[in-house]
């Protein structure tokens, strides 16, 4: 009986060594907004952004086209601003793994600034609530 309850100890301890090591848990979002270039053209500076949907559920849009959604802008510190805020426009989807691009022209970036896209996992982000999904912040 001595031997039966000396060798708990020593099976918890070795059960313990042998557990797994798991990574801790980082959250990913479903769509990812980086930028692709920022360049000046004419009198304008135009920052070319990414967005990518990685989940396995199509997302939705609004925009003017497929081509040109509306988008969220915002400098570090301040709120942010939207392209189209309140406007009707259509919904789009993007498929998992399909991505989409969009750009923000500005006279001049003043600060660092971060770009977004408000996507849904319903079809009419109107009805659904929706999310903003930000890039890093961009210093120019």
């Amino acid at each position: 009986m001595r031997s039966l309850i000396a060798t708990i100890p020593l099976l918890l301890i070795v059960g313990c060594a042998t557990q797994p090591n798991l990574p801790p848990y980082v959250y990913t979002p479903p769509v990812v907004v980086s930028l692709t270039s920022l360049y000046r053209t004419n009198n304008f500076f135009v920052a070319v952004f990414t967005f990518t949907n990685i989940s396995s559920n199509s997302m939705s849009y609004c925009g003017d086209d497929k081509g040109h959604p509306d988008f969220c802008f915002q400098y570090m510190g301040r709120e942010p601003s939207f392209s189209n805020e309140d406007a009707l426009n259509p919904s789009f989807q993007l498929s998992p793994g399909q991505s989409g691009t969009f750009f923000v022209r500005r006279k001049q970036f003043t600060g660092p600034f971060r770009a977004g896209i408000e996507m849904s996992g319903e079809f009419d982000p109107k009805i659904v609530p929706s999310q903003d999904y930000w890039s890093a912040y961009i210093t120019p």
